[in-house]
């Protein structure tokens, strides 16, 4: 009995040690959020400040400042006229798709992070309500994205289920195979606007982009090998590290 007892508790134990698949593709997800959070597109125009003020010459009355020069009407971004007003237009476009792309990032890291408890720790009510919610938010700024690229869902690859493995532990488990194939259509999503960014940059871009999105394509493959095994699982993440530059956690 004693002995019975004794395998139950190391099993236990062996069912707490974090399988190192979870926890590498988390921390190179946060990685990769960060990364992209780095890349800058678009310095911003210096704000107007107004001239000092003339001194005053007794009990003359001020001159006030002159005004500052109306802004620049915005170009016709329908029919761009001329190689400015069409530069303005792809720099505008860069920016709010790289706002877009970088908050649906941060969406996946915040839900990887919160999957990862899934995985690794017998969960309650408090993770269920956290994977839940960080789902959400990985869905919402999804549809963000999707109007500014002007896809549709009938646009991204065909659906495949995400096929969870016996052994998994059942919250896991159940969440890969309810909403597996959603959250790999956002990896898709990201990836194709990591493309968009990417042209819009044009042949002259630096490396960053395409950094990020070679980084990106091995963090997608290694998403289809996380139910399997870290044999599967950590060969795809140590290659999405060396192509984003990120260090592995001491």
């Amino acid at each position: 009995m004693r002995a019975a007892a004794l395998l139950a508790l190391l099993a236990l134990a062996g069912c707490a040690t974090p399988p190192d698949r979870y926890d590498a593709f988390a921390d190179t997800m946060r990685g990769y959020a960060g990364r992209l959070a780095a890349e800058a597109e678009v310095v911003p125009p210096p704000a107007w400040t107004p001239p000092p003020e003339p001194p005053r010459r007794g009990r003359r009355a001020e001159a006030p400042p002159p005004m500052p020069a109306p802004p620049m009407p915005a170009p016709d971004c329908s029919r761009p006229a001329s190689a400015a007003e069409r530069q303005g237009c792809t720099a505008a476009e860069r920016t709010a798709l790289l706002a877009l792309t970088q908050a649906h990032a941060r969406a996946l890291s915040d839900y990887f992070a919160t999957l990862r408890s899934l995985a690794t720790r017998i969960t309650g009510p408090a993770e269920q309500d956290a994977i839940r919610f960080t789902r959400q938010e990985v869905f919402g700024a999804g549809e963000r994205l999707m109007e500014n690229l002007r896809i549709t869902e009938q646009e991204l690859p065909p659906i495949r289920a995400v096929q969870a493995r016996v052994g998994l532990r059942p919250a896991f488990g159940a969440e890969m195979s309810e909403h597996g194939w959603r959250i790999r259509r956002q990896m898709e999503l990201q990836a194709e606007a990591l493309s968009r960014l990417e042209a819009l940059r044009g042949p002259d871009a630096a490396a960053g982009l395409p950094r990020l999105r070679w980084g990106f394509a091995y963090l997608r493959s290694a998403f289809e090998a996380l139910v399997m095994s870290d044999r599967d699982a950590l060969p795809e993440i140590e290659q999405a590290r060396q192509a984003l530059a990120i260090r592995p956690p001491a």
